[in-house]
């Protein structure tokens, strides 16, 4: 589809990144089930100043 879109422009492909790149995120995201963005665990442990 994006090839047949050419028109001598690069905005087709452009475009076709665009939309490829957000489907790529959404089936992540799905696959995912929303534990993409969550913290599991801190990198730095918290210190008590005694």
């Amino acid at each position: 589809m994006i090839g047949q879109a050419f028109n001598g422009t690069t905005t087709p492909l452009a475009f076709g990144f665009c939309v490829v790149g957000f489907l790529a995120l959404l089936m992540v995201l799905i696959a995912e089930r929303g534990k993409l963005f969550q913290v599991l665990h801190s990198p730095i442990p918290h210190v008590t100043e005694i």
